[in-house]
């Protein structure tokens, strides 16, 4: 069904396999049922027969529904009508196409199941007339209340009984309803046409009916006297019977079993157009597909080029599910004008009012989800509409192109994006609402994007397919759950589907992933964080596709995510430039923050820790003096970064060192005040640079648009800037400013020579003003002359501010400049 845009139907909950085919309602004995069941199970053990993947199992969710009350009447229990299973509708009425009114007969036969039968019961709205009723063709008095026609037997029937009720009724002159409507089609000139409508309580406004899903009808005959210019939709196939005055009655018979709410008609001022399908698994025969649109100028020629797609998709969805349920009779299209929808999947003939490509795709698509396999219940809803949603992605898929159906499910998942709240499932205290049902975000859209995600778990078109046919044949003429649905998923596929419902089923909400990464020579490392946009599902554990771009082309990957914080690693001899989450919008989810870490492998000595007979750097402040916070926290740095550890992490650390990054062509046009960029490091005994772990490399995640100068700065030390690019390679930015004099920018005059071939940051700067003068001496220095501890005077970073500092360090280097210009 589609309610305006959107289509729309139903489905119910979880039976085991014998109680399946006790709803099945066919007038056989039950000696026959035990045979049917002894050739199924037979079959069932047969290595050779199509259903030997299968258990016939007691289906999830038994308990929940155990008492039986949860698959009954939401609107209008009535426990007389537990007692009998129908099996027979005939409507017999007189009807026209420009009023509401109509007068006539209906019957309704069936089998008693209970053990005495001395109540019959059956629902009809106290909107309308009864005039007499009968059963097995004695008249009885009834009662007409709560919505309910209820007649006292005088002779009770015994259990196998079968019984015929006969209720002629009529409508009052005040009859008003929704459900059976006559209006005029404003697109065509306010043509007139009525109809019924009946999902997913309604059918009882125009028809007495059993409103319970499970208790289908084996066969339906719709017989409606009107006028001889005027024709009559309906379901099966059709007998015209001319009458005297003008008249002609209009029988439509079928003999497959359907559920209450399937049954309809319409009446108006239609011209037939028929066409033929020819699917490949009937392949000396044709489906008729008979479309009745109005007798309007140009209605038929404006809609001929779309409906004349239809053979083409019964002959792709009887590929995909099997072949057309209804094929010995007919599918087709009439066209309507109810109140607030656009089209109903109705047996064997789809109410429409308009004849889009989806719109017939996804009506279509309920002949095997809907109509054949019926929802058990409507909180199982999804295994109506969510199947005849993606049935228009398949359609599209297939018949136009690729790009039209991810198109299609990219403009569906983003309005399912819109809200994090409710379940595809319904609950059980939600189903007095219509519009819960029938939620466009919800039950179509996600409940379509559902199907896709099963898809993607499976990864084998197959294996997928062969579960849409499985569950057909399965469930076929009957109802089934979505945890039907799942069992047979589970069975065809051998993967456990349990956490997927858990999730997308049962569960609210999608995923949100954020993901950090960052390559290191052939290793590609993904940090992917999980967050969820509903705390009812804390966790998708399910697999994600992500598109890696690299020098060499592309490569796509899939990881399954078990935690909401995972790393994941990938080897690949290609640099990596970039990488997308979902590529192909397999999975409903939101897309976070996408950060790429720039590894920096970088080299610088001090000089004044250098030890030159150690060829090291000393470590004397990492006892206990090195501070836990990053120290560039004041002036002249105002580094506003919050690194922090909770202990230093390695004895052979030196001191905390800050960086500056620089997108530019030439060092000469670096400022120093102006990096795109800062970040704090850990120095090493051997010049080398971590992060503030202590093992890993430093990283930054600003993009370069030309290329990157360093700058490395020191609380006491002279900042020296790399006088080239810095190579970049598989992830990392590489510089050593130790090896040569021609590394730092200024070159001589930026740094000072350790030991022949070794370079360091000079020694002195005491205040940090990038010069070495008196004010380090006489403001810094003689301050801290004599203390110990963690400070600017410590030239040599030895834990003492003494004669050694100002003599061996800052002398030497009195006059020495910062050669990064400013």
């Amino acid at each position: 069904m589609h309610l305006s845009e959107v289509k729309i139907d139903y489905f119910y909950p979880n039976f085991c396999f014998i109680k399946y085919f006790s709803l099945m309602k066919t007038r056989i004995t039950l000696l026959l049922y035990f045979l049917l069941s002894t050739i199924l199970s037979s079959l069932a053990q047969n290595d050779n027969s199509d259903l030997h993947d299968f258990e016939f199992h007691v289906c999830k969710h038994q308990d929940k529904f155990a008492s039986g009350l949860f698959n009954k009447s939401v609107i209008n229990p009535n426990p007389f009508m537990e007692n009998y299973d129908v099996t027979f509708y005939k409507l017999d009425i007189e009807a026209y196409d420009t009023t509401n009114q109509f007068s006539g007969f209906a019957q309704v036969s069936g089998i008693v199941t209970s053990s005495i039968l001395d109540t019959f019961s059956i629902e009809l709205s106290t909107k309308l007339s009864a005039d007499s009723t009968f059963i097995n063709g004695i008249k009885y008095d009834f009662e007409h209340t709560a919505h309910n026609i209820t007649v006292p037997l005088t002779t009770t029937l015994s259990q196998g009984a079968e019984f015929n009720f006969v209720l002629y009724y009529h409508t009052p002159g005040g009859y008003t309803t929704n459900y059976f409507s006559a209006t005029q089609a404003s697109t065509y000139g306010d043509f007139n046409v009525s109809q019924t409508f009946s999902e997913p309580y309604f059918a009882h406004e125009w028809m007495p009916c059993k409103q319970e899903l499970e208790d289908k009808a084996d066969s339906v005959h719709i017989f409606i006297t009107t006028d001889d210019d005027l024709k009559v939709a309906g379901p099966g196939l059709l007998t015209e019977v001319m009458l005297p005055n003008n008249k002609v009655r209009h029988e439509w018979r079928t003999y497959y079993p359907t559920a209450f709410y399937l049954i309809a008609f319409a009446i108006s001022d239609y011209q037939e157009y028929n066409i033929y399908a020819h699917p490949d698994s009937l392949p000396n025969d044709s489906i008729l597909v008979q479309n009745y649109v109005y007798d309007y100028p140009n209605c038929l020629e404006s809609n001929k080029t779309n409906i004349d797609r239809t053979p083409g998709m019964i002959e792709l969805m009887s590929n995909m599910y099997g072949l057309y349920p209804y094929y010995a009779e007919k599918y087709g299209h009439y066209m309507w004008y109810p109140p607030s929808f656009s089209g109903m999947e109705h047996i064997t003939m789809s109410g429409m009012r308009y004849f889009s490509f989806d719109l017939i795709a996804h009506e279509l698509g309920h002949s095997w989800f809907g109509d054949n396999v019926t929802c058990a219940s409507w909180s199982d809803i999804w295994v109506n509409e969510g199947f005849a949603t993606y049935s228009q992605y398949l359609a599209r898929q297939s018949l136009l192109s690729q790009g039209s159906a991810d198109y299609l499910m990219s403009v569906y998942m983003d309005y399912v994006l819109q809200s994090s709240t409710g379940s595809v499932y319904v609950p059980e205290d939600e189903l007095s609402s219509w519009g819960r049902i029938f939620n466009t975000r919800l039950t179509y859209r996600k409940g379509g994007a559902l199907v896709h995600m099963i898809r993607f778990e499976m990864q084998n078109d197959s294996l997928f397919f062969k579960t849409h046919y499985e569950f057909q044949e399965l469930y076929k003429d009957s109802v089934a759950t979505g945890m039907d649905f799942k069992a047979v998923c589970e069975q065809v596929s051998g993967l456990d589907f349990t956490d997927f419902f858990n999730q997308w089923y049962f569960g609210e909400g999608f995923p949100i992933y954020g993901l950090d990464w960052w390559q290191h020579e052939d290793t590609l490392f993904m940090n992917v964080e999980q967050s969820t946009s509903n705390p009812v599902t804390p966790l998708y554990k399910m697999p994600m596709e992500y598109l890696i771009n690299h020098t060499g082309g592309d490569t796509t990957i899939r990881f399954y995510h078990l935690t909401n914080d995972t790393t994941f690693r990938f080897i690949t001899s290609h640099e990596v430039e970039e990488i997308e989450i979902d590529p192909n919008n397999w999975v409903l989810n939101q897309v976070g923050e996408v950060t790429h870490r720039k590894l920096l492998d970088l080299s610088v000595l001090l000089e004044g820790p250098y030890d030159d007979q150690l060829l090291q750097m000393i470590t004397e402040l990492n006892d206990q003096l090195l501070p836990l916070v990053q120290p560039y926290n004041t002036p002249p740095w105002n580094y506003n970064g919050s690194e922090h550890v909770l202990a230093i992490p390695n004895e052979d650390v030196v001191d905390w060192m800050l960086l500056g990054l620089y997108d530019t062509t030439d060092a000469s046009f670096v400022s120093s005040g102006n990096p795109v960029e800062q970040l704090v490091c850990f120095l090493h005994n051997d010049g080398s640079l971590t992060g503030i772990d202590g093992s890993s490399l430093p990283y930054f995640l600003s993009d370069i648009n030309n290329n990157l100068f360093i700058g490395v700065f020191h609380r006491n030390h002279l900042p020296v800037l790399s006088s080239t690019a810095l190579n970049y390679s598989k992830g990392i930015y590489t510089y050593d400013f130790s090896s040569g004099e021609l590394q730092v920018y200024g070159n001589s005059s930026g740094h000072k020579e350790l030991i022949p071939g070794l370079w360091g940051m000079i020694s002195g700067d005491a205040n940090a003003d990038q010069s070495v003068d008196g004010m380090d001496k006489s403001d810094v220095w003689e301050n801290s002359a004599g203390v110990s501890g963690y400070l600017q005077g410590d030239l040599n970073l030895n834990s003492q501010s003494d004669n050694v500092d100002k003599d061996e360090y800052w002398l030497p280097n009195l006059g020495s400049s910062s050669q990064i210009p400013e």
